[in-house]
């Protein structure tokens, strides 16, 4: 059942949305009145079109829509253990207020979430029979490629304490959020806190839980040599008349 949400002003100024078909972004702002409180969506595209464009004729296919909106970030699609096309609008809670949710029935699901820039095997209707079969083999592609990404986080984390914990959170987090944005927000917070003692530096469960990838920092002031800073000395002297 569409829901009603809100559509910040910044959500027509997004450069990524602006330059795909307008019929795309249209999409882009129908699927938070389609998805649930949680911002995951049945992906079958007869649905998404029935709910989201039901009047229209489209110019682009849904399908093709929904690949443009996994292509920057927007959304991510994947394979549900049912066999069941499923959708997520990455950061659907960073902009959304919801008055009493009611809990996703769909992310309770194991998904196998497609970890490349399109997911058009995705939005195909295999039969039953192939779907059951696929579905042993992408359950343990799914944890592997989970084990390779924790891998690559820790190995690049600053702070290798409660590698448990910080591994729970690091699931917990890819529900919410795209692996790409956890590793560059932890490149920012790497250089950061390149000098920054241990004692200093967040547990690695803590950093994950805090959403700590969405912070941003100040870059350092440079530090300059004696010879630099008497020469701007005598500049701001001559500025001033005084030399």
């Amino acid at each position: 059942m569409p829901r009603i949400r809100t559509v910040k002003p910044d959500f027509w100024k997004s450069e990524a949305l602006s330059e795909l078909p307008p019929e795309t972004h249209m999409l882009a702002c129908a699927l938070l009145n389609y998805s649930d409180d949680e911002g995951y969506f049945n992906a079958n595209p007869r649905l998404v079109a029935a709910e989201c464009c039901p009047l229209r004729e489209l110019s682009v296919s849904v399908p093709d829509s929904l690949n443009h909106l996994v292509k920057i970030g927007y959304i991510r699609l994947g394979i549900g253990e049912d066999g069941k096309a499923y959708g997520h609008i990455i950061n659907f809670l960073e902009h959304q207020f919801i008055n009493r949710p009611s809990e996703s029935k769909i992310s309770v699901l194991e998904i196998v979430w497609d970890v490349t820039s399109t997911a058009h095997g995705i939005l195909t209707e295999p039969s039953m029979l192939e779907r059951k079969g696929k579905e042993r083999k992408g359950k343990e592609q799914s944890k592997k490629e989970f084990d390779l990404a924790f891998a690559d986080f820790w190995s690049l984390y600053l702070k290798k304490v409660g590698k448990g914990q910080a591994e729970k959170a690091f699931k917990s987090s890819l529900k919410i959020t795209s692996l790409n944005q956890i590793m560059e927000g932890l490149a920012r917070y790497n250089e950061a806190n390149a000098t920054t003692e241990q004692k200093y530096i967040k547990h690695p469960a803590t950093w994950l839980n805090g959403k700590c990838w969405l912070d941003e920092y100040e870059t350092a002031p440079q530090m300059l040599s004696a010879k630099e800073q008497k020469d701007l000395m005598t500049r701001k002297m001559a500025e001033k008349g005084l030399n």
